[in-house]
């Protein structure tokens, strides 16, 4: 019951954070913005992200932002396993977090395409900008949570800094 609790309350707090992202025709690339967090822009009409505002790297816990980039394996309790990259940019001034999912996942993990920090959690979307995944930490690099697969199932799951 405290996990559902929690992850119902985690999800309240992704609703807030991401009540900025929407759908929209724009390319992906344009789109991505959203994901790394709030972008305004700055005098030159670049995207400057909130991150980029304050000056400093977002945490978890004692994690680094930029030392989450690489690949991590997605893996649900119905024994789907997908082995994802993620990876940090900038375009146009703005930070871009993009997730790259190997030609190897199952068909239903596929859909993994940005990703974002929420409150300590690691937070999947897809293409669309939609919440497919939300991950709380366990341990170092390893988490926890829950994934929506290509039908809409949503299955508990684990997310894991690959070796």
């Amino acid at each position: 019951m405290r996990f559902r609790f929690g992850l119902i309350a985690a999800t309240g707090v992704a609703a807030v954070v991401l009540a900025g992202c929407f759908v929209t025709d724009e390319p992906t690339a344009r789109r991505a913005e959203t994901w790394g967090g709030e972008t305004s822009r700055d005098e030159m009409g670049k995207g400057v992200t909130a991150e980029a505002q304050s000056g400093g790297a977002q945490n978890i816990g004692s994690i680094p932002e930029q030392d989450l980039a690489g690949f991590w394996i997605l893996a649900d309790n119905s024994d789907r396993e997908c082995l994802v990259e993620l990876r940090i940019g900038m375009q146009n001034g703005a930070a871009v977090r993009s997730a790259v999912p190997t030609p190897e996942c199952v068909k239903g993990m596929r859909n993994v395409a940005g990703w974002a920090l929420a409150d300590s959690k690691i937070v999947l979307f897809d293409e669309k900008t939609r919440q497919i995944g939300m991950f709380e930490a366990a341990t170092t690099y390893r988490y926890q949570g829950e994934f929506t697969i290509t039908t809409g199932a949503s299955h508990p799951a684990t997310f894991v800094r690959s070796a």
